[in-house]
């Protein structure tokens, strides 16, 4: 059972990796668009679909990241909704080592 801890917490890792370099991106793109509008030469209107863009893969990126959580966190039997807190900033690492190293409900069922 130890193999499969490991294998849903290196995937986990990997999601916050994948999550936060995303995070990062957008927060550098936003910088950017800031810049660029406080400038009246520009012309900020060729960037609305850019913002719109973003967040339509903001609200993509957070289905895609909860929706494994939730299964993980259903499976190692904690609350499902604890999948929310994986958006929240140093939150989502201090509910990864809260699982880590709490006793799984499914894992103590196996073992009797």
């Amino acid at each position: 059972m130890a193999g499969d801890e490991v294998r849903i917490l290196a995937k986990i890792v990997v999601i916050n990796l994948l999550l936060w370099t995303f995070v990062f991106a957008s927060v550098v793109f936003l910088w950017y668009l800031a810049q660029t509008s406080v400038h009246p030469h520009t012309n900020a209107h060729g960037l609305i679909p850019l913002v719109a863009g973003l967040g339509l893969s903001v609200g993509l990126l957070s289905t895609i990241v909860v929706t494994p959580f939730w299964m993980i966190f259903k499976k190692a039997g904690f609350h499902p909704a604890f999948s929310l807190l994986m958006m929240v900033p140093v939150a989502n690492f201090i509910l990864l080592y809260v699982v880590a190293f709490s006793e799984w409900k499914s894992a103590a069922a196996q073992r009797t």
